[in-house]
């Protein structure tokens, strides 16, 4: 943290007791005004006695400054150009670290019992596959084929001028045997489909237009992948066009005064979603939102830097 500094030269009324001033001759307490700004009372007494730095970043700062000064009543113009012209240089917040949900516990046992379905599911098919290819029974053998008969020395032999006597039939002359033409079935190759690949499908593109409109505010836009896609502080009336993959995830110092737009169609933020003017929200593809919690570790950090800015 920088050290303190003097807004003003000896003699002169500085920023902090003329807010106190002003303050006193409305008759109202610092918790009094700081219900009214919807704010923290420790940022108006950080005002009040000019710890600036405990604000914040500067941007913070001077957001509440003005903030401060038109309810106070106070010549806005004139006391910023006294902190423009002696105010020291601040830090840029570091607000990219938003807390990730913990990772998922990996349960042992469950993996465990996963992986013994499997191999009760493989011992299963083995057997089946083996039972139904007769795997254990016992084949009958085949029956053996008649033996030919035998000629044995007991059989009639007939004489031989018997058998020379007998007639021969005369030989026919058999026509030539043609051989058939052998017919060899065609190959057929077989037919592969191929499955087409399921693509994933790319992510969504959002297009969000914010527009400040009474006051100027702190924009920080961020894609699905982490990269910041914008971040700058808007003045007010201005309009800004950022386009980026779902989620998007937004950062608004003054969202109660940002008129804000996704694909062209008008998104009301939530007022459960800004604390002290500001907002931290995410964007889906569908154009819902949804709020970023910080940790319990940031809670202290995140009311020092979500004061809206100017």
């Amino acid at each position: 943290m920088t050290a303190e500094f003097v807004l003003t030269s000896p003699g002169e009324e500085s920023i902090g007791p003329r807010l106190a001033r002003l303050r006193q001759e409305r008759g109202l307490s610092t918790a009094a005004a700081a219900a009214k700004l919807h704010c923290d009372e420790t940022i108006l007494q950080a005002l009040e006695t000019e710890r600036f730095n405990e604000i914040g970043a500067r941007v913070f700062a001077q957001g509440h400054l003005r903030r401060y000064a038109e309810f106070l009543g106070a010549p806005v113009d004139e006391v910023l150009a006294e902190w423009s012209r002696r105010g020291a240089a601040f830090a840029q917040p570091d607000l990219t670290q938003v807390p990730r949900p913990p990772a998922r516990a990996v349960d042992p046992q469950a993996v465990g019992r996963r992986v013994g379905y499997v191999a009760a599911a493989v011992v299963i098919t083995l057997a089946a596959w083996w039972i139904l290819q007769g795997g254990g029974v016992e084949k009958p053998s085949a029956a053996p084929a008649p033996a030919a008969p035998v000629a044995t020395a007991s059989m009639a032999i007939a004489p031989k001028a018997a058998v020379e006597s007998l007639p021969v039939a005369p030989v026919a002359e058999l026509p030539p045997v043609v051989a058939a033409p052998v017919v060899v079935p065609a190959v057929v190759a077989p037919v592969i489909v191929e499955t087409p690949v399921a693509t994933p499908p790319a992510r969504a593109q959002l297009a969000l237009a914010l527009t400040p409109s009474s006051a100027e505010s702190w924009v920080e836009v961020y894609d699905a992948a982490g990269k910041r896609v914008f971040f700058d502080l808007v003045r007010r009336g201005n309009r800004i066009d950022v386009q980026g993959a779902a989620p998007l995830r937004v950062l608004l110092g003054r969202a109660d005064v940002t008129a804000m737009e996704v694909d062209g169609r008008a998104v009301t933020i939530p007022a459960g979603f800004m604390f002290n003017s500001t907002a931290h929200f995410t964007i889906a593809h569908d154009g819902k939102l949804a709020r970023v919690v910080k940790s319990a570790e940031n809670a202290s950090a995140s009311s020092t830097l979500a004061p809206s800015t100017p």
